[in-house]
């Protein structure tokens, strides 16, 4: 049996109390890298952290293109920025649970083989 494997991260990050969301700050590798996530999948208000296969089902609140960032800024000292990435706010008001799921580029899939 042959199996497709992908590079995937999901951060589940549940709230004390609901909240706005205006923003996503995102230090992620550098736009060359070859591990730099992407696309990013946003859902909010899931009441626990969910596996891959059950996100697969689900339609995301924001699916956002994060392959480069909105504008490459550095701070005092010469190093890279955080990228601030602007969420949709109509749609993040009331948040309870955000979760974010992170993919690579399919370039990093790996083909596994299992025998059985």
């Amino acid at each position: 049996m042959e199996e497709e494997l992908t590079s995937q991260l999901i951060l589940h990050i549940p709230f004390t109390q609901s909240l706005r969301a205006l923003a996503l700050y995102l230090l992620p590798p550098p736009p060359s890298h070859p591990l730099r996530p992407t696309t990013l999948k946003i859902y909010i208000n899931l009441t626990h952290c969910p596996g891959f296969e059950e996100l697969e089902g689900m339609r995301p609140l924001m699916d956002i293109n994060i392959a480069s960032p909105p504008r490459v800024a550095r701070t005092a000292d010469g190093l890279r920025d955080v990228e601030e990435w602007g969420l949709k706010v109509q749609k993040m008001a009331n948040v309870h649970s955000i979760t974010l799921a992170f993919v690579c580029p399919s370039s990093l899939s790996l083909s596994c083989t299992a025998n059985d």
